[in-house]
């Protein structure tokens, strides 16, 4: 019983349909060294790229949208016309809060904030998605123009993560 329950066995695996030509025993092909592709390292990250990638993620709230170039245009025309005006109240000593403001709007710009500092004043104002800010002093005007915050307004952002 071994026996025929051997030869039943050895039998089991192939198919062979009678009066056809069974299929030629072909070896699988050995790849050779040119089918073979090298697989790339792995790239460990550095953790000082990482950190500086996630703090510099963190920190994008911060980041301005770019003015277009019409924008641009736009911010120039109006510093060009601001900065007399506030060079004049730069001038006249100590500026006053409600002239700057009044310097502000006479070019287009809204008032944000105006503030007093020790030396003179500073304030941020906005206009058409220009944000423009600045400081004034007896001796120096200084503007800066730029796009909105990411948050949407023209204040430096508080806060984060």
């Amino acid at each position: 019983m071994t026996l025929a329950c051997g030869l039943v066995l050895t039998g089991c695996g192939t198919a062979h349909t009678p009066g056809t030509t069974p299929p030629a025993n072909t070896p699988s092909p050995t790849p050779s060294s040119e089918t073979i592709i090298q697989a790339e390292p792995s790239h460990v990250p550095d953790p000082r790229t990482d950190w500086h990638r996630e703090h510099a993620g963190n920190r994008a709230y911060r980041d301005h949208y770019p003015l277009t170039p019409e924008q641009q245009r736009q911010a120039d025309r109006t510093t060009a016309a601001l900065r007399p005006l506030l060079h004049d109240l730069g001038e006249d000593g100590n500026p006053d809060i409600e002239r700057t403001r009044h310097a502000l709007r006479h070019v287009g710009l809204t008032p944000r904030e105006v503030t007093t500092t020790q030396d003179g004043l500073r304030f941020r104002a906005a206009t058409g998605g220009i944000c423009v800010t600045g400081q004034v002093d007896q001796d120096h005007v200084s503007l800066h123009t730029q796009g909105p915050s990411l948050d949407g307004g023209c204040a430096e952002p508080d806060g984060g993560h």
